[in-house]
C-alpha cells in the first residue's frame, strides 16, 4: 500500500544524509525545550502571583525567582551520537538487504 506524500524510499539518495547538519537539529530541540522550559515557569509564577493576590500579598518577580539554566549538549556529545545514529542506520540497512 503506498501512502501519499510520504515518496517512495527506494528513490532517496544515500549520500544525502552525509550533507545534514545534526547540530542544526540539536540547537532546535535545546531551543524548544528552553522554551518549555520557560513557559512552565512563567505559568507557575502566574498561579502562585494569582494565590498571593487572593491574600494580599505583593507579586513575585520573575527575575528573583527564576534561574537562568542553559540547557543541550556538549559539541562533542553531539558527535558521538551522531556516529551512533549512523551506526545504528547502517545496521538498519545491513539487515535489510538480507
Amino acid at each position: 500500500m503506498r501512502m501519499h506524500g510520504l515518496g517512495d524510499a527506494s528513490t532517496i539518495d544515500p549520500t544525502t544524509a552525509d550533507t545534514l547538519s545534526t547540530s542544526t537539529d540539536w540547537s532546535s530541540i535545546s531551543n524548544i525545550v528552553q522554551s518549555l522550559g520557560s513557559a512552565l515557569t512563567t505559568y507557575q509564577l502566574e498561579q502562585i502571583n494569582l494565590t498571593r493576590a487572593q491574600q494580599g500579598l505583593a507579586p513575585i518577580s520573575s527575575q528573583s525567582v527564576a534561574p537562568q539554566v542553559n540547557v543541550g549538549l556538549s559539541s562533542s556529545t553531539m558527535v558521538m551520537v551522531g556516529l551512533g545514529l549512523a551506526a545504528l542506520v547502517g545496521v538498519l540497512a545491513m539487515g535489510r538487504k538480507r
